[in-house]
């Protein structure tokens, strides 16, 4: 088994797919935060695991987390590689959930439960990767992860707000 350490980024600098660059780039910011987001909901699933109503849910978080890796491995090899159709998936799972709410007609405080405070947190941070995300990709290069990051945060809104009501 290989160590975990390399001394190779001792000195601020890592590789990167574009060549060896200083750890702050925004490059590494991105990465950083698709890992963030996936710890985040990593969390939000174990927040849910022993409820057997929300076995769905949680089946829903796992290939989310799945999704998100994609993405990293997109943007390391340069070669947009999501599953087909997720956008439209995650848009009928938040279809599903929204009949299931009622109407919103007020701002909405990101409390009630763990596991509804957790979805929240999950949405802000994907706010925020889509924000660099937008700024690293002037290019539109990504475009289905543009669309994928701004249809995940609204999942995460929604499965808040449902995670409230039930």
């Amino acid at each position: 088994m290989s160590k975990i350490y390399t001394r190779q980024g001792d000195n601020g600098k890592s590789l990167s797919p574009d060549g060896l660059k200083n750890k702050n780039d925004i490059t590494f910011e991105i990465f950083g935060t698709i890992d963030e987001v996936q710890a985040h909901v990593g969390l939000l699933y174990e927040t849910m695991k022993d409820h057997q109503y929300f076995l769905k849910l949680n089946e829903n978080l796992k290939l989310i987390m799945k999704e998100l890796y994609k993405i990293s491995s997109s943007l390391y090899t340069k070669n947009e590689s999501l599953t087909d159709n997720i956008v439209k998936i995650l848009e009928n799972w938040i279809d599903e959930m929204d009949n299931d709410l009622l109407p919103l007609t007020e701002f909405i405080l990101p409390i009630g439960s763990k596991s509804s405070a957790q979805a929240h947190i999950v949405r802000v941070l994907v706010r925020k990767l889509e924000r660099l995300f937008i700024g690293w990709d002037n290019d539109m290069k990504y475009k289905e992860i543009r669309i994928f990051l701004n249809r995940l945060s609204d999942y995460f809104f929604t499965l808040a707000r449902f995670l409230e009501e039930k």
